[in-house]
């Protein structure tokens, strides 16, 4: 069977079961029940006239014939009581029992005023019909009419003087003046008069939406059972048996029991009493045989077709199965985003009435595989964006939000948070976003208790995530773990910087103006393509340096000494996703070097900046690099590899990039709080496996690229994926080994071999739609592992040196450090050197002018002074410049001085 939507019929028209085999009317199987139940109970009713019509008998039985059908809201009831006219009249009982069911129109008991009997409202309806009857029929016998208005005038009569009919009369006054025997032997008789007027043999009420009208409900379905028991009345109800069920309990609730009753005993009967009750109720009410379930929606999408006329061509019809529609709008708006995990769920409706609202709001012709201006983008990204918060889809919603947002920021400016998918702060605005419902406290908190003793004694991470948010704070959409600082997880500021140094050449067209730096060198050249002369600048940096101003930050709000620069990664995804989400005629270094001048993005102290991050001494960490330098050369080597890759990265436009980077984001940041957790933890355990006893910044640089990758790999795999982490536990030695890693970390590498197979079967296939989005997803991922912020990393062949250690600098290394400047400085005559510092000078010596006397004190002895001659002769020329100096201490520094200055005075004099 296949079902069909057409998305060109005019809304309103829900006329589906006029043509039988049509494919429009989709519950096919609850209306061959339907007319089951119809025709058994129209057999009912003939019998039951003629009982009546026999000798005399006036005897009026109740029968218990309501068909209710039933089914969660928006399942397509109200649409299934409308055409049930014409499913009767389409099916063979029909139309062998033709004309013998009258059908009323349907009733809505929503539309009741308030002071409205339902029962009134019946046989209003039913005068109704017999009085149109007459109009169009004049040949209808007096006797006949006038039996049907002296049975009117009885039911009448049998509520009590006729002096208080005048004006409005109607069952409820029925209720109030006469028995109940009295005005149910009148009502048959009434009904019965009217069905000889309308020539059937039974009429069917139909009554939609009962439990909407929640005020009104239980005397609804209790007049359907007092009074709409006739057998010649056939009662079809719509509504959700659950909400009866509710409904009916509370009206017995209010009279089985008292919350108030002191006898717990008697309460707790009460409660099991009202419970019975119900469950009898309903199904005297609605017996189990006469009640129609409507297939779920799911149940019926996986043979749905959608059908769309083209209005630029007559006759011209469009028919897109489901399955396919659906794949396009996840092709469409989540863009290399393949499996389960990555999708949530997204596009699928609950119900008809969400699956007509979703293909109304967005055709099947708007998305389109050709080329779409961005105003065909943005239509379809605003239509996506009320999809989404009608259904409070925050992911889609968020991303869609983004994606609009980047699509306005089409000059040289950029800000990620301006973009609410990365902005946790903004989702929690709950005036702006009431129907946010993730708790957000809750998440981060249980993300901080992870890492030993909440990050260190020393960090203030909990007292700022208090600052941030509360138990009532709620967002969009599941975030990753903020960047919480960790007190072991930082740089030394005593480590070595810039003793690895790299160039890049900048085009003068692109070099910003007023940049000046003491190492950027102007030279000129050719332009191999145009062979015209091109300004090229030279810039050299620190490969340290720039690993720093991207990976660590030491302006801190705080109260502790300038000692630490604390590792965090947001600065670097931010780096990243600028670089791919702008053109390269739109790179601004403006805006590099905004990015790395200002706190990480998603770090604890960039939503809390005037806060206290550190406790110790009261000051403001203020840090001594200069980023101006580290991000001329990133916005150069981004500009370079932007060039390198824009032909693979053509397609990868802004719209389509934020779903992928947001997947991306939130899995390497839930990666990176648990490689901090594992990493303090093996600072702070006595038990630890010294996995990152020897690790360094460019280790935890690895580690976050490897988990990148990985969730790029992951988002695209159009199967099952390994959803682990990598390298969240491997030794620091592993990181540093590509052949290691392939080798040994099992997820990287069985998530890569997974895509390639399927791009390789795909092809195979000849699904080249599916094989290209594939081959998107290496491209990103080659693309993203040669990005500037993993390509400054040294290796060779396979191995990456490592570089900046990570934590304090002990006594030992920093012993084993001096031990190593005085021998670069001395050479040969080192032995010479720390003879003369520690067997002949005093540890208290330390002024440069002190060891000048001393030294001319001690070189009276021959052999001293030969040590002294040995010494100076052997320093460098210039060694005031060399990083060996640089590091060492100012009392050694003063040695050295006095060293190479011994004689020079004497020999003056």
């Amino acid at each position: 069977m296949v079902y069909k939507l057409d998305v060109s019929r005019e809304e309103y028209r829900d006329d589906y079961a006029k043509e039988k085999e049509s494919g429009e009317l989709w519950q096919i199987y609850a209306r061959n029940q339907l007319v089951s139940n119809l025709s058994s109970i129209l057999k009912d009713a003939e019998k039951y006239k003629f009982t009546r019509s026999e000798g005399g008998n006036k005897d009026t039985w109740l029968s218990h014939n309501a068909i209710l059908v039933t089914s969660p809201r928006g399942s397509g009831k109200t649409v299934f009581l409308r055409n049930s006219k014409h499913m009767w009249n389409s099916s063979q009982q029909g139309k062998e029992e033709c004309g013998k069911l009258f059908f009323l129109d349907v009733i809505d008991p929503t539309m009741l005023m308030d002071n409205d009997s339902f029962a009134n409202v019946i046989i209003a309806q039913i005068y109704q019909a017999v009085s149109g009857h007459f109009n169009k029929k004049s040949n209808i016998c007096s006797k006949a009419r006038d039996e049907f208005h002296h049975s009117l005038k009885r039911l009448s009569d049998s509520m009590g003087k006729s002096s208080e009919f005048d004006g409005s009369i109607g069952i409820d006054k029925i209720l109030k003046y006469s028995s109940g025997i009295q005005v149910e032997n009148k009502f048959h008789h009434f009904v019965e008069s009217a069905i000889k007027v309308l020539g059937c043999s039974a009429i069917v009420v139909l009554i939609d939406d009962v439990d909407m009208a929640l005020e009104n409900a239980f005397e609804v379905v209790d007049e359907v059972r007092r009074y709409l028991g006739c057998p010649y009345i056939i009662p079809i109800v719509s509504g959700d048996l659950k909400l009866y069920e509710h409904m009916t309990q509370v009206r017995f609730d209010d009279r089985a029991y008292s919350n108030y009753c002191r006898d717990v005993e008697l309460r707790k009967d009460g409660i099991q009493l009202s419970s019975e009750l119900t469950t009898a109720y309903l199904t005297k009410v609605f017996p189990s045989h006469t009640r129609i379930t409507l297939f779920p929606i799911e149940n019926l999408l996986s043979q749905m077709e959608i059908i769309e006329s083209d209005n630029r061509e007559k006759d011209s019809i469009n028919i897109m199965p489901y399955s396919l529609y659906r794949e396009k709008l996840f092709n469409k708006f989540n863009y290399l985003c393949h499996n389960r995990d990555s999708r949530k769920e997204q596009f699928t409706p609950r119900s008809a009435r969400e699956l007509t609202q979703l293909v109304r709001t967005i055709k099947p012709s708007e998305l389109k595989d050709v080329e779409q201006t961005d105003t065909e983008l943005m239509s379809l990204y605003i239509k996506n964006k009320g999809w989404a918060a009608q259904q409070k889809q925050g992911d889609a919603f968020a991303n869609t939000e983004s994606a609009i947002a980047l699509n306005y920021d089409r000059d040289k400016s950029f800000n990620i948070h301006r973009l609410l998918a990365f902005n946790i702060k903004a989702q929690s605005d709950l005036v702006v976003y009431p129907w946010a419902s993730y708790p957000v406290y809750e998440s981060q908190l249980e993300a901080l208790d992870l890492l030993p003793s909440r990050g260190g004694k020393d960090v203030k991470n909990k007292h700022l995530l208090d600052n941030i948010f509360d138990e009532k704070s709620r967002i969009l959409k599941s975030m990753p773990p903020l960047e919480f600082l960790v007190s072991d997880l930082f740089i030394s500021k005593k480590v070595i910087e810039g003793n690895k140094s790299c160039s890049v050449l900048i085009s003068g067209d692109d070099l910003p103006e007023n940049v000046n730096h003491p190492d950027i060198l102007i030279s000129d050249g050719e332009s191999k393509e145009s062979e015209i002369t091109e300004r090229k600048v030279d810039v050299k940096y620190s490969v340290e340096s720039v690993l720093l101003d991207i990976y660590t930050e030491g302006e801190l709000y705080s109260t502790l000494n300038n000692t630490k620069r604390f590792v965090l990664f947001s600065r670097a995804f931010e780096l990243l996703f600028y670089s791919f989400v702008k053109n390269e005629s739109e790179l601004s270094y403006d805006v590099v070097d905004e990015i790395v001048k200002k706190k990480p993005f998603y770090s604890i102290v960039s939503f809390s900046e005037t806060k206290i991050s550190i406790d110790g001494d009261n000051e403001e960490i203020i840090d001594e690099l200069d980023k101006g330098r580290s991000s001329l050369a990133l916005f150069g080597e981004i500009v370079k590899w932007k060039r390198e890759y824009s032909s693979k990265l053509n397609k990868m436009d802004s719209f389509k990039l934020v779903p992928i980077f947001t997947y991306i984001f939130n899995g390497v940041f839930t990666a990176i709080n648990v490689i901090k957790a594992n990493y303090s933890s093996s600072k702070s355990s006595k038990n630890n496996t010294d996995n990152y006893r020897n690790e360094h910044l460019s280790d935890m640089v690895l580690r976050f690229k490897y988990n990148l990758l990985n969730a790029v790999l992951r988002a695209g795999i159009y199967g099952e994926a390994v959803y682990a982490n990598v390298l969240i536990g491997a030794k620091s030695e592993t990181v540093r080994d590509v052949g290691e890693v392939i080798s040994r970390d099992k997820t990287y590498t069985r998530n890569k071999a997974r895509l390639e197979s399927e791009i390789d079967r795909f092809t195979k296939a000849v699904d080249l739609e599916k094989s290209q989005r594939l081959q998107e997803v290496m491209m990103l991922h080659d693309a993203i592992e040669q990005h500037p912020i993993f390509s400054i990393l040294c290796s060779e062949d396979g191995l990456y040196a490592p570089t900046l250690k990570l934590g304090g600098i002990s006594k030992k290394d920093s012993q084993d450090e001096t031990k190593q400047a005085l021998k670069t400085l001395f050479g040969s005559a080192i032995d010479d050197a720390n003879h003369i510092l520690n067997d002949i000078l005093s540890n208290r010596v330390k002024t440069l002018s002190t060891f000048r006397d001393k030294l001319k004190e001690v070189s009276d002895v021959e052999e001293i002074e030969r040590a002294i001659v040995a010494a100076k002769e052997n320093l460098p020329q210039g060694f005031e410049q060399e990083d060996s100096y640089k590091v060492l201490d100012e009392r050694i520094q003063n040695f050295i001085k006095a060293i190479s200055g011994y004689g020079n005075q004497d020999a003056k004099n």
